[in-house]
């Protein structure tokens, strides 16, 4: 009877096994909210960090108001520009509308030091800042109407 010739089974090598960290960069970068992902995925959005930049590393993007996260890798990149692409893109704001504004107050996302404020309408004048998201805002809002209805 012949005998049937045996395949050997590849195995990963230790050569090529690695840490994660040493062997690419994972870089987290917060974006002004009037940034879109679309402008995030232009080669040139990336010109002032792109040299620190190689092939396949991970980018975490984040818009500064929490509304989405985006994950990209790094497909190709040179020293002003970097072709990524986008691995996932996840919505974070509530699928629910938000809360009606009162006639008195609004909440608007104000940048990364105040966040989500509560804006007195009468003078523009924010009376409350700070919140992570823009559900707290608005239950201080209501909040503070009722106390101030009382």
């Amino acid at each position: 009877m012949p005998t049937a010739e045996r395949k050997s089974q590849p195995v990963a090598m230790p050569e090529f096994v690695g840490l994660a960290e040493h062997k690419r960069h994972d870089w987290v970068v917060d974006i002004p909210i009037s940034v879109t992902i679309e402008e995030v995925m232009d080669p040139s959005y990336w010109a002032h960090v792109a040299a620190q930049m190689e092939p396949l590393d991970h980018i975490e993007v984040r818009a500064d108001d929490g509304s989405w996260v985006a994950e990209l890798i790094v497909r190709m990149c040179e020293k002003n520009y970097a072709h990524v692409v986008l691995k996932q893109l996840t919505k974070l704001d509530a699928p629910t509308e938000a809360p009606q504004s009162s006639t008195k107050h609004k909440v608007e996302w104000k940048g990364p030091a105040l966040r989500w404020s509560v804006i007195r309408l009468a003078d523009s004048q924010i009376i409350h800042s700070g919140d992570k998201s823009r559900d707290f805002a608005y239950a201080w809002m209501q909040e503070h109407e009722k106390a101030m209805n009382r």
